[in-house]
């Protein structure tokens, strides 16, 4: 297309591109002021688990978008409408990936609740009452095709924080579920950021992936730490930093199999 004269010339992530400018330092800056090339946030949430020493994973960056990067998957396997894509990482390497606006949904269908009010016992009442947060509570459908701005709840409605923060826990789960099948993941699943505090989140993903491990990341910063890596790396080799994870283990929900698959069925009749 001839755009290629528009734009300045590539630079590799870690490499240095200017120097900050004076009146940008502090009285009391210490450094040497490089400016390097960076890297976009997700993309440096995932060097992170590369420098961790992770081989074959998904991790799912969380945030206001889950994004989830899958060492393993095909390109060509990639679905257009669920939203999977091809990111490329600092290496110049393409990585199968999902989306799911799943922070904004979250927020949207817990009305403001945190994801530390959920709670197992109120899951199992979702489940028990065959309430369910069809998709999608946002403009994107995520894994769900055509589900953009038709999210409903069909059933009782939730009446308190904990209910509401439940509810959504679960729905997060079984759309982030349904992005990962779309992805093709098979290996060990680790979740950075927000949702890897939300107990129930986790342990409910935990129990839809069957024969996956499902490891909460310690971090909160996995994107800040990945991008501080491209500072100690100026010859492009990346550095081992040692991560902390933790196992999920299932709570074994009563009946989440079959409200998985009743779920799905309603999911697929409200996007039509």
């Amino acid at each position: 297309m001839g755009w290629e004269a528009l734009f300045p010339p590539l630079a590799k992530a870690w490499e240095t591109i200017g120097a900050l400018r004076n009146e940008f330092m502090g009285q009391n800056f210490r450094g040497n002021g490089k400016v390097l090339a960076g890297v976009h946030d997700s993309n440096a949430n995932y060097l992170r688990y590369l420098a961790g020493g992770q081989k074959k994973f998904t991790l799912l960056s969380t945030g206001t978008w889950i994004i989830g990067f899958d060492t393993e998957a095909k390109l060509e396997s990639l679905i257009q409408e669920k939203d999977t894509v091809s990111n490329t990482d600092v290496f110049g390497n393409r990585v199968a990936c999902c989306r799911f606006f799943g922070g904004r949904e979250f927020e949207v269908l817990s009305e403001g609740a945190p994801g530390e009010a959920a709670t197992t016992a109120a899951v199992q009442h979702v489940i028990n009452q065959k309430t369910y947060a069809c998709p999608s509570f946002t403009d994107g459908g995520g894994p769900v095709p055509h589900s953009g701005g038709k999210g409903k709840i069909i059933g009782e409605k939730p009446a308190s924080a904990e209910q509401r923060a439940s509810l959504a826990s679960l729905y997060c789960a079984l759309m982030v579920s349904e992005s990962l099948d779309a992805l093709g993941s098979r290996h060990d699943i680790i979740v950075d950021g927000p949702f890897s505090k939300n107990l129930v989140f986790l342990a409910v993903l935990a129990q839809l992936r069957k024969g996956q491990r499902v490891l909460a990341s310690d971090l909160r910063d996995g994107t800040t730490a990945g991008a501080a890596c491209l500072a100690v790396m100026p010859d492009g080799i990346l550095p081992h930093v040692p991560l902390a994870l933790t196992m999920i283990q299932s709570q074994n929900l009563t009946n989440l199999g079959d409200y998985r698959a009743n779920w799905q069925k309603l999911a697929h009749e409200n996007s039509q």
